[in-house]
């Protein structure tokens, strides 16, 4: 009877750390599956937060020229230095205003501007011929001062026998700028950080 007591209470034993071992096991399963899910969860959030912050691609044309060609002579320092017409597609919800800027990164100095204007409306998304220093400016726009130290545009005038890129670049803010008449390219790059929620450009040529 002893000895049948003993295996009994041994077995009872032998089930009561079986059960413990598997109670842990379970518990254990759960929490990794708990970590697993909350870093997918996380994950998640941070995919849909950086597709949120990526901005919107805005396509941006010219009646002017085509993206790639020639730019006429007459938007050049060569002819009469008229700004030329764009037209860009909406920005995104929230879009409190657009800015400008052509710059020729294939200057032998480093990136030229050539225009820097900002402020303009969230309900403008074209600028007709020959806008820069006239009336015909959306109210409330602001032309930056440009490489050539002159408020406004100038067009492009790239060293004898080179052929330069000029990129005109469209941005959407969800802020309105705080930028005066004259603002430096330094000032207008610092002023965009951090607001812009769509983007575009056109890209045409000019060689003497």
């Amino acid at each position: 009877m002893l000895k049948l007591h003993s295996e009994n209470s041994m077995v009872a034993r032998q089930k009561s750390v079986t059960k413990s071992i598997l109670h842990r096991g379970l518990i254990a399963a759960i929490s990794l599956y708990i970590v697993s899910a909350n870093a997918v969860a996380v994950a998640a959030e941070s995919s849909a937060a950086n597709e949120l912050k990526k901005p919107k691609s805005l396509t941006v044309s010219s009646t002017a020229f085509g993206a790639g060609s020639a730019i006429p002579k007459q938007y050049t320092g060569d002819g009469k230095d008229l700004s030329p017409q764009l037209k860009w597609t909406a920005g995104p919800a929230g879009t409190k205003c657009y800015a400008l800027s052509v710059e020729d990164p294939d200057a032998p100095g480093g990136t030229w501007w050539h225009w820097i204007l900002v402020n303009i409306p969230s309900n403008v998304t074209q600028l007709s011929e020959g806008v820069s220093r006239s009336k015909a400016l959306p109210v409330g726009c602001a032309e930056g001062k440009n490489d050539f130290d002159k408020p406004g545009y100038n067009g492009p005038m790239p060293p004898k026998g080179q052929n330069h890129h000029y990129h005109f670049k469209v941005v959407a803010l969800n802020d309105n700028l705080k930028l005066r008449q004259g603002c430096t390219k330094e000032q207008y790059e610092a002023a965009i950080k951090g607001h812009i929620t769509g983007q575009g450009e056109l890209i045409g040529t000019y060689s003497h």
